[in-house]
């Protein structure tokens, strides 16, 4: 095999895997030189542009032999091409002030603190590249009384509607703007890029991606899934 490329599949850009510039650079050019030069073959980098990431996997054997391009494993891709061990983990932090509280330097330090948390609005967009991705974000409340609210937010129409345990729906896109407003079940949503989060009761999903890639989801555990559709102007 010496002498021959080892062809490599990756998406630009997506910094710091694939860093866009004249020369191909990033976390998976590196280490995908380093494993060519340890087989003795030259790397040649083939830019995949197309707008449904998961289609870089139906070059395998065909334009290139390797796909490095920060991909998420997820239970559909193990279906499309065999995988190695992961190289890189991403997980969770917890941020802390420095300056306000320099005595936590670890979880039992927070004993006593109070912790902060994300709950409750999860937006689906369609970003620059065309694909489905996933924000998650917190609601925006103001007092009102003894209570915090949002302001009044414009509707076109609402609905109720209610679906099964265990049923899922497969790729597609937000049908048009709007609010999802989960009242019970629990759903695993999952983008073509592998993105996925969980819905569960009382979370809110602003559904925008009404082009692209898309996205599907599954219902989880006994519960059906009941909703209400707030629909956007």
């Amino acid at each position: 095999m010496t002498g021959v490329p080892l062809r490599v599949g990756s998406a630009f850009p997506d910094p710091p895997f694939e860093v866009p510039g004249p020369e191909p650079a990033g976390f998976d050019i590196d280490w995908t030189t380093a494993i060519a030069a340890e087989l003795g073959q030259p790397l040649t980098v083939h830019r995949y542009e197309g707008a449904d990431f998961d289609g870089i996997f139906a070059e395998l054997g065909r334009s290139i032999d390797v796909v490095a391009s920060g991909a998420t494993v997820t239970e559909y891709r193990r279906t499309l091409a065999r995988w190695c061990e992961p190289y890189l983990r991403s997980g969770q932090s917890l941020v802390v002030d420095a300056t306000a509280t320099p005595g936590v330097h670890g979880c039992d330090d927070l004993r006593g603190l109070t912790l902060g948390v994300q709950r409750g609005n999860t937006s689906l967009f369609t970003g620059p590249d065309g694909r489905s991705h996933v924000e998650e974000s917190t609601m925006s409340l103001d007092a009102l009384g003894p209570d915090t609210a949002t302001g009044w937010l414009p509707t076109a129409a609402a609905r109720f509607q209610q679906t099964p345990p265990g049923s899922q729906l497969a790729w597609h896109d937000a049908p048009q703007r709007q609010y999802v407003v989960t009242l019970t079940g629990t759903l695993e949503f999952t983008t073509r890029d592998g993105e996925s989060f969980r819905l569960c009761p009382g979370d809110v999903l602003l559904a925008e991606d009404t082009a692209g890639g898309g996205h599907r989801w599954r219902l989880l555990g006994d519960e059906p899934w009941t909703r209400v559709y707030l629909q956007l102007p």
